[in-house]
């Protein structure tokens, strides 16, 4: 995509109608507050989606996700984003979010990598929670 694509399809954005730009997946509003249960189709039990959010914010979300979650053996897909569209092209949740798992978020988590790439690649985290 150039740039002069680029452009036009980010105004086009900026005009949708708020609830319609916020939409995620299955056409739900988006939720900042909890996770989203998925449908039975899905190999997950829950799909948590923090583009968008801050470091911090994405932390609590997953913190509270996983404290919510413990004791119940879930498939959890955390979805981070590349960082591709960061200023420095860093992907600051993935890496915090990656952090987070090896430390704190070990005492939740039997095993956790990177999804597949039908689910986001490197773009978010599969995860076996105890």
């Amino acid at each position: 995509m150039n740039d002069e694509d680029r452009r036009i399809f980010l105004e086009a954005l900026e005009n949708l109608p708020k609830d319609i730009r916020n939409a995620k997946y299955d056409g739900a509003p988006r939720s900042r507050g909890t996770a989203r249960k998925t449908r039975s189709r899905s190999v997950y039990d829950i799909i948590l989606d923090l583009h968008g959010n801050t470091r911090e914010t994405a932390l609590a979300r997953l913190r509270n996700t996983l404290l919510r979650e413990r004791g119940k053996y879930r498939r959890i897909l955390i979805v981070t984003g590349r960082g591709n569209n960061s200023a420095d092209g860093m992907g600051v949740l993935r890496d915090a979010v990656g952090r987070f798992l090896e430390t704190e978020g070990a005492a939740f988590v039997r095993e956790y990598g990177f999804a597949g790439p039908e689910h986001g690649g490197d773009g978010a985290y599969d995860i076996l929670t105890v």
